[in-house]
């Protein structure tokens, strides 16, 4: 292919050279008589060139340049297909692994026993879909266990702040009623005493004031006794010489009259009566009403001391059926915390040191196979310089990675950014991954082909060079069946694309104009 490139160039050449050396008699040919010549202007010839040498037609030179084209273009296809054997070979190579004939040959065998193997396991596919379904029905039914344990948890945790909030109104109801004592048996005590206090004070103001009035009493009777033995005062009265038995019985009264004064000057002298004078007189009445409220409000708060403690009890029996509902609900939570964090896991949280989702795991994975497939692709477009690959990183500001792709470049030895990459070798790279998807889709699906590409400018960011490498693998992609449709405003594709759809735009609207050839 090469040496009949060169041939082919050689010849241009050569008829490129004859034609010139030949261009004053072709020139002389074409020259009447008495025209100006082309060259100087001169209407006069004297001595025209003549024909020794012979003439080069422009059609045999315009045909030699095609067929040099021809060759070239041919040349080049050969080249880039020498380069993808060469790129397949080292992948066969590489996948090969130093391995020999022999050694394929066991691994074959032992392929061929597994999938015997394996074909005797699928006989078995039947009771395995049986098995599936069995299980499957008991997963529901575990699942329907567990929504009604949830659904019990959610009552209880209901149940449990219902009486939370009725346990701490009855604490406020507690509270309140003990007021400033420690609890209300305290209270109570406090004013059942200070009931019995003035219970105290009013009899004492009664036994007191009864006394008062025994003594207004004797003192009346005495007088009444003097003025009727025709005495003007007791003093006279008294010096007046009395029988012993009426002294005796004076004394006697007077004694007890005493001693009923003293009583009550006891009682007066108590510390709870410190302050009133005998004169004083007493409100009973008051007394008697405010002991009166005491006692009410002693038995009103006696009554909530005991409802409270009935509903002390109450919440007792009710906190051990808790407790026991909460215990009979331990399993499902365990399972239930097992399955959270297998969620979490799956979520991307939790235990998932990547912080990778199941599904960016997957898609990470199929996106490594289409990094692999476009490789092939982007290393024979860059001439051997750049390969991709996947990087499960971390995106910027602790987004979850898994989906990202880098540059390798061979030139350098380094892993950079597909950002990095310029305007025309991110076009390489987009193309490339669109074909290594198409390769990717078509293994998976058992050799169906995306039949249709569509490539949307960015060929105006490509030499020419690379230029003709993407065009030649597109060209391939034709021939081997597929429907590639180019989107550009690049005129030099024109030559290269043998059908075109030309869009026109007009005031009017747009038509479209099919071209061939």
């Amino acid at each position: 292919v090469v040496d009949a490139h060169q041939e082919a160039r050689q010849r241009r050449l050569d008829l490129r050279e004859r034609r010139l050396d030949g261009m004053a008699a072709e020139l002389a040919a074409a020259l009447p008589d008495g025209a100006p010549c082309p060259v100087c202007g001169s209407a006069e010839h004297p001595a025209k060139a003549n024909r020794d040498v012979e003439l080069v037609d422009p059609a045999e030179e315009r045909a030699a340049e095609e067929a040099e084209q021809a060759a070239d273009a041919v040349r080049q296809r050969v080249v880039v297909a020498l380069e993808e054997a060469k790129a397949r070979l080292a992948g066969l190579v590489e996948r090969l692994g130093g391995r020999t004939a022999e050694s394929i040959t066991a691994e074959l065998a032992e392929a061929r026993s597994v999938v015997v193997a394996l074909t005797e396991q699928a006989a078995g596919k039947v009771k395995l879909g049986q098995q599936v379904v069995l299980l499957e029905r008991d997963l529901e039914a575990r699942t329907e266990r567990r929504r009604q344990a949830e659904q019990a948890a959610t009552e209880a945790t209901t149940d449990v702040r219902a009486l939370e909030e009725r346990l701490a109104e009855r604490e406020r109801r507690l509270v309140a009623g003990r007021g400033e004592f420690a609890d209300v048996g305290a209270r109570r005590t406090h004013l059942i005493g200070l009931a019995e206090a003035l219970e105290a004070v009013a009899e004492a103001r009664t036994a007191v004031a009864g006394a008062r009035e025994r003594v207004a009493e004797q003192r009346s009777l005495v007088e009444l006794a003097v003025e009727a033995k025709g005495f003007k005062s007791l003093k006279k009265a008294r010096a007046a010489m009395l029988p012993d038995e009426q002294i005796e019985k004076l004394e006697q009264g007077i004694a007890e009259a005493e001693a009923t004064a003293a009583g009550a000057r006891a009682l007066l002298s108590e510390p709870d009566l410190f302050g009133i004078s005998p004169d004083d007189v007493a409100d009973v009445d008051r007394a008697a009403d405010a002991a009166e409220l005491a006692r009410a409000r002693a038995d009103s708060a006696y009554a909530a001391l005991r409802a409270a403690t009935a509903q002390h009890e109450e919440l007792t029996r009710l906190a051990g059926l808790l407790k026991k509902a909460l215990a009979g609900l331990a399993p499902a939570e365990a399972a239930y915390a097992e399955l959270r964090a297998l969620a979490e896991v799956v979520n991307g949280r939790g235990q998932n040191s990547r912080k990778m989702s199941l599904r960016s795991y997957v898609l990470a994975a199929r996106l490594e196979e289409v990094a692999v497939a476009a490789t092939h692709r982007l290393r024979t477009m860059s001439q051997g310089r750049y390969s991709f690959v996947h990087s499960d990183a971390a995106g910027a500001r602790g987004t979850r990675g898994g989906l990202g792709i880098d540059v390798l470049d061979d030139y350098s030895g380094t892993i950079r950014p597909a950002k990095t990459l310029s305007g025309g070798e991110s076009f390489l790279a987009s193309l490339a991954l669109a074909l290594g998807l198409a390769d990717v889709v078509a293994g998976e699906t058992g050799g169906a082909l995306l039949d249709t590409l569509f490539v949307d400018e960015g060929f105006g960011t490509l030499d020419a060079e690379t230029l003709d490498v993407v065009m030649n693998i597109l060209d391939e992609l034709r021939a081997g069946g597929r429907v590639v449709g180019l989107v550009s405003h690049v005129e030099e594709l024109r030559q290269r694309i043998p059908t075109r759809l030309r869009v026109r735009k007009s005031r009017t609207g747009s038509t479209l104009e099919v071209r061939a050839g």
